[in-house]
């Protein structure tokens, strides 16, 4: 007899993003509500670091996030820091292995 493992699935109300260079994708980023917070996630493709492209990510979903009134909570490297830093990220603190840090929304509710 197969014993069949049971999956959980977590479906939030996701806010995607991808940026295409032409007809690639090159970065993509995404907002996820969870838990009463909001995370921010990026990524940029292998090649196309350091060009630009995780800025205009991280811009748009900011903007996108300051006109709905969330706050942004996101984990990065400790180098990364800084880098959030110019998008009026706060770090906040290390906890269980990762960095944690925190943006206000622009948009006061």
């Amino acid at each position: 007899m197969r014993v069949r493992k049971k999956l959980s699935f977590y479906i939030t109300p996701r806010i995607n993003l991808t940026l295409y260079k032409g007809h690639l994708p090159v970065g993509w980023g995404h907002l996820d509500p969870q838990d009463g917070k909001t995370w921010l996630g990026v990524a940029v493709a292998q090649g196309y670091a350091k060009k630009g492209y995780g800025s205009m990510i991280v811009k748009k979903l900011c903007e996108y996030a300051d006109n709905a009134g969330w706050n942004l909570h996101l984990t990065c490297k400790k180098e990364l820091t800084k880098w959030y830093q110019k998008f009026e990220f706060i770090y906040i603190e290390r906890k269980n292995g990762k960095d944690y840090c925190y943006r206000r929304s622009r948009v006061y509710r």
